[in-house]
């Protein structure tokens, strides 16, 4: 049952085969991949550029390496200011990064857990609604990026566990950013979305602090 823009996963009638994929199909197609084609553009002129052959002007490509060698080095640093750039870049549901093994990265190198914590949570939830957005408004563009196989499995997941699978998701190091998409395009609400995902992004983090504090720490130096 649909309330609003609300969206009650328990009801399977809101799950057509179809429905998503095929309401003004050819519009959202063709915005779709205009926006894939850009976004594919600007990292091949990035790549080409940083390989050698220089395209873009100079000031341009020092502000980029600056940047690039400002965040390793805090990384290196165990500064948290570094993690919350990472941390927000990787929790973008069209980027991979393995973000539990960098937090682990960053305590070993010195990050207090305490402001760690805090800190890449609240990039994490930014980046979350962000990708809870894109799937919200731009549909097909979710359509484009997530594998329409991984898109039904997790939606007929979500109609059949709902809540419990959301907090689990995001406890657990699985595709919680994929995941935050999947939801937006379904006009999941927007206050249980909140508790479910930093709930668990919570519980995630915080037993990674007690995996390092009691198990890692001291044997492992980065």
């Amino acid at each position: 049952m649909a309330h609003g823009n609300a969206v009650d996963f328990t009801s399977s009638d809101i799950f057509n085969k179809g429905a998503f994929f095929c309401y003004n199909e050819s519009r959202k197609k063709k915005r779709a991949w205009f926006i894939f084609f850009f976004i594919g553009l600007v990292f091949l002129v990035l790549s080409i550029h940083f390989a050698g052959v220089r395209i873009l002007p100079e000031e341009f490509s020092g502000k980029i390496s600056f940047i690039y060698k400002s965040v390793s080095q805090m990384t290196k640093d165990g500064d948290v200011k570094g993690a919350m750039i990472l941390f927000f870049i990787g929790s973008l549901f069209f980027f991979f990064m393995p973000l539990e093994i960098l937090f682990l990265t960053y305590l070993a190198n010195g990050a207090s857990p305490w402001q760690l914590l805090p800190a890449v949570l609240s990039v994490i939830i930014i980046s979350h609604t962000i990708n809870y957005s894109v799937g919200k408004r731009m549909d097909a563009l979710s359509k484009l990026l997530i594998s329409p196989r991984k898109f039904y499995r997790l939606k007929g997941l979500l109609n059949q566990y709902g809540p419990i699978l959301i907090f689990a998701i995001n406890s657990l190091p699985l595709s919680s950013p994929v995941l935050s998409a999947i939801l937006g395009t379904f006009r999941y609400r927007m206050m249980r979305f909140y508790i479910y995902v930093i709930s668990g992004q919570l519980l995630l983090y915080s037993a990674l602090i007690l995996v390092y504090k009691f198990i890692i720490k001291g044997k492992w130096q980065i």
